[in-house]
């Protein structure tokens, strides 16, 4: 499908003509001479004539012209397509010139959501909001098109070009063009055909270079021909001619009656003004006073060795791979994930002292604290079954903190090669889903059971793209810590992985969202910047969708209190009510952030620190007893880490 441009009425241009009032509008169609290389536009703007006759009529007639004054070079090629291909604005005058089409097109709208909503697709809100937007995107029918299939939009429309190509000097191409098209079936109205024309003058300087740059070095010697090209519009006088006088005697339509019958074209495309979007404050980081918090050293830790491979070797992998986690338990411990290990720590008597080195855990990655206080992990095989190809299967870990491991599941119906994210229920369900487009899998922890929904997918796509065709699902998954699983299109919506249905959303207008609050209604998004590296910060209503602060500094670690009234971005803490910046907390010289996270009660918040020596540090800082959020029942501190790795938030 081609690109859609507007369409502007520019000013009026000479021509030769019986009738002063003929073929003095234009309109914008493709240009049948563009050429990538040289940077041509693939739009372009000229003048038309409707008349009333056929295309073979017209065309015989503009042949022969053109023989008659000379022009016998221009090449005729069929550019005939069916409507539904070619440029939007005429499905546009389709649709202000047939009212039923529109009818058809909206009832089988409204019919593909109803439907995706009672598949649980949407949420009723959604649903709601969705049919509001959809009319508000007439500009863009494909996707709706495709959806009500009406037979008017599959006719073939007969559409001739012409053009030729002659070089007025060596150093000027000049290039004739145009279009004899069948315009009766999208005007209602018949016989009636569009001609349209335009023209093309390039100009080719060559100019003597004794030097050029090189990469900011600066000019070097390097004698040679530049070459630039220059290309204006420049429409040939004997074509116009040519064109008046072959048309003269074919009842060519008045200017203000062609423009009025062409007036759904010009108004369907006038640009809906767009609303501006609000200037979003930023959150001023420097000149706020640090804030003081004491820094305790963390005992070091024998590496726990591993058949057939280097300590030395985890230990200096561990310090660079990025999927560092820090969980804080109900009592306060401290539980530490790298690749190489997993500890356990207690903070007594201002000091950190190792209660476990856990052994053997290190292939447990995405390591989860659910709500009683134990342990989660994922354990990942490669393994091959029946001579299939070596694939990825997945065991479920759960054991105290304390080390000991109370369960083991075995889920050899998920062979993914990664697995992006996964939530537990207590005592309910596991959620497990990738990053493609697999389902989402659901492990039944009182039966046993596993099963997976993929159904409602391709459903709610094929609605979005209703409202907007170049909108995908973002894969990144968001993390509001409930038991749902959260993904972003149009909006953010929360899947129950039991039933594989839409169970609640909430909007954003920003593309990758992957950390908030529901119950303080605000999210996380980077504000620009690729997902491979650390970002500045939007903060999002979630209400509104829109973004009310940005945090212009990159942030690589998110922290938030149980009910999220507290979040920290790296080393600055906000308090989420106000926006405003109360606690400025900075790390000892060489050392920088691997994870953090906010007690269950509420009052500590805990940045685990390391340098490029393997040394690591905790820095503690008390939060003041009237910002304390202490967890409560299914609320309790959440946190996430950018993997730049793999350009996910974990």
């Amino acid at each position: 499908m081609m690109s859609l441009l507007p369409l502007c009425i520019l000013i009026s241009l000479p021509l030769i003509s019986a009738a002063a009032d003929v073929g003095l509008s234009t309109i914008t169609l493709k240009n049948p001479t563009y050429n990538q290389k040289d940077n041509q536009d693939y739009y372009y703007n000229g003048p038309y004539f409707l008349i009333p006759g056929t295309v073979n009529e017209v065309r015989q007639k503009l042949t022969q012209g053109f023989q008659n004054a000379g022009l016998g070079d221009f090449q005729w090629k069929d550019d005939s397509d069916v409507l539904s291909k070619m440029e939007h604005p005429w499905l546009e005058a389709s649709f202000a010139n047939h009212p039923e089409l529109k009818k058809t097109i909206d009832q089988a709208t409204t019919a593909l959501v109803d439907n995706a909503q009672q598949a649980g697709a949407f949420s009723a809100s959604e649903k709601a909001e969705l049919l509001q937007a959809i009319p508000k995107q007439d500009k863009d029918y494909v996707a709706r098109l495709e959806l009500a299939k009406a037979p008017f939009f599959e006719q073939r429309i007969s559409r001739w070009e012409f053009k030729r190509s002659v070089s007025a000097r060596h150093s000027i191409l000049h290039e004739d063009f145009g279009y004899v098209m069948d315009v009766s079936p999208m005007l209602a109205r018949g016989p009636m055909v569009l001609v349209w024309y335009g023209g093309l003058e390039t100009k080719t300087e060559k100019t003597f270079k004794m030097f050029s740059g090189l990469g900011g070095i600066g000019p070097i010697p390097d004698p040679h021909i530049q070459t630039t090209k220059t290309t204006t519009s420049a429409i040939d006088q004997a074509l116009q001619h040519s064109l008046n006088n072959s048309l003269a005697d074919m009842q060519v339509l008045p200017d203000a009656e062609a423009m009025s019958i062409m007036q759904p074209w010009f108004t369907q495309e006038k640009e809906a003004p767009q609303n501006a979007q609000p200037e979003v404050p930023e959150i001023a980081i420097t000149g706020n006073p640090t804030t003081p918090a004491p820094v305790f050293d963390v005992p070091v830790s024998k590496i726990p060795e591993f058949s057939g491979n280097d300590p030395e070797q985890f230990k200096i992998y561990s310090q660079s791979f990025e999927d560092w986690q820090m969980l804080l338990l109900p009592d306060d411990q401290l539980i530490v994930s790298t690749f190489a290990k997993i500890q356990l720590f207690d903070f007594k008597e201002n000091k950190i002292k190792l209660l476990h080195n856990f052994q053997g855990q290190s292939a447990i990655t995405s390591l989860k604290l659910d709500d009683t206080g134990r342990l989660w992990g994922l354990d990942k095989v490669t393994s091959s079954a029946n001579g299939e190809q070596p694939g990825v299967i997945y065991k479920l870990l759960s054991w105290t903190p304390d080390g000991k491991k109370s369960r083991e599941i075995a889920l050899p119906g998920v062979r993914q090669a990664f697995l992006e994210n996964w939530l537990i229920n207590p005592g309910e369900n596991v959620a497990l889903w990738s990053s493609n487009d697999s389902p989402v899998f659901n492990l039944s922890l009182k039966k046993g059971e596993l099963t997976s929904k993929a159904g409602m997918v391709e459903s709610r796509e094929a609605a979005i793209r209703l409202v907007n065709s170049s909108k995908s699902r973002n894969l990144t998954s968001i993390k509001f810590n409930d038991n749902l699983v959260w993904r972003q299109d149009w909006g953010g919506y929360g899947l129950s992985a039991e039933t594989g249905q839409v169970v609640q959303s909430v909007k954003t207008n920003v593309d990758g969202m992957f950390f908030g609050s529901l119950e303080s209604r605000w999210g996380l998004a980077p504000s620009e910047g690729s997902a491979y590296l650390a970002n500045p910060i939007f903060i999002i209503n979630l209400d509104s969708g829109l973004p009310y602060l940005k945090f212009d500094k990159p942030v690589s670690h998110v922290a938030r209190t149980a009910h999220g009234r507290l979040l920290a971005l790296d080393t600055t803490v906000l308090e989420m009510k106000s926006g405003t910046i109360i606690a400025q907390l900075v790390p000892d010289t060489g050392y920088t952030v691997a994870a953090s996270a906010f007690s269950w009660k509420g009052d500590k918040l805990w940045v685990y620190l390391k340098n490029n020596d393997g040394v690591e540090k905790v820095m503690i800082w008390d939060v003041p007893e009237s910002l304390r959020d202490a967890a409560l029942g299914k609320s309790y501190p959440d946190q996430a880490n950018l993997d730049t790795s793999a350009g996910q938030w974990r």
